[in-house]
């Protein structure tokens, strides 16, 4: 399993993040991206024995949603083999538990329409069919058909993970391997705005998704329909874009229609929020 571990000034967690990549009871073989960290980082890898080191000039923090992040991960697939079978993406920040990766590869080898999936942060909400940003691995030969590169764009995590339902493939998180977050998780909801715009959302879902967001907290859903109503072109793949929108316009008319899916719905998105409040005040 090659492992691309994104890292910026994260030496006071990379010693166990590495660690639990390379005990795992399956084979790993990372490839460490270090955002030209000044903490000693990339020396903390090297003393670990990381199989791959790529050091990039940007200087900054970036953090997932925001599209300088695309670059960072595609430089590390560089150093993908076409005949891996498998990847997976972890931040500097996270740890897995020594099996998730077997955990993860049984269900692959179980179901050869399962592409994409991750494991649970522990005491996060959990989206049954789409996976965690952390540490999620990816079926290479779904990959490299399909997707190639994560595109610069907003929406670079979700992409992968909505083309492949678009063509019927599966997606999913498991609760049984679990990881640990070394900090809060950082939740950018805003972002979801300019996410929503760029996939082509119809307006009315879109606009439904940022009041529902308001009644939780104002000042995001204020910012979701903010960043909603800027000038920002959808993405490059009109398929995509076009299953997105008959799939969402389905979507808004059935919880219309049944008002207890509306019911559910609104139930699965407060409990998710404060789940992820709850983490990031620990």
């Amino acid at each position: 399993m090659k492992v691309v571990l994104l890292g910026w000034n994260d030496s006071a967690f990379l010693s166990r993040v590495v660690r639990s990549i390379q005990n795992q009871t399956v084979e790993t073989s990372i490839i460490y991206v270090d955002d030209e960290s000044s903490d000693g980082s990339v020396g903390v890898a090297e003393g670990l024995g990381v199989e791959s080191i790529v050091k990039l000039k940007r200087g900054k923090r970036v953090y997932g949603g925001f599209p300088i992040l695309a670059k960072n991960v595609n430089a590390g697939l560089e150093h993908i083999s076409p005949e891996d079978d498998y990847f997976m993406i972890m931040p500097s920040d996270v740890v897995i538990e020594r099996d998730y990766v077997e955990k993860l590869l049984v269900h692959f080898r179980l179901n050869d329409r399962l592409v994409i999936a991750s494991g649970t942060i522990a005491g996060e909400y959990a989206n049954p069919g789409f996976p965690r940003g952390a540490g999620r691995v990816y079926r290479c030969s779904f990959w490299n058909r399909h997707v190639g590169r994560f595109p610069l764009a907003y929406l670079w995590e979700s992409y992968p993970v909505l083309k492949a339902q678009s063509l019927g493939y599966v997606t999913a998180n498991f609760k049984e391997a679990r990881m640990v977050a070394l900090r809060p998780t950082r939740l950018y909801k805003p972002m979801y705005g300019y996410v929503m715009k760029e996939l082509g959302y119809p307006r009315g879902y879109a606009w439904f998704r940022c009041l529902l967001a308001w009644v939780i907290s104002p000042r995001v859903g204020f910012e979701m329909f903010r960043t909603y109503s800027m000038d920002i072109e959808p993405i490059f793949d009109v398929e995509l874009v076009a299953w997105l929108r008959a799939h969402y316009r389905l979507k808004l008319a059935h919880m219309f229609i049944y008002p207890l899916s509306f019911v559910r719905f609104i139930k699965n998105n407060f409990v998710r929020f404060i789940k992820n409040k709850m983490v990031n005040k620990d």
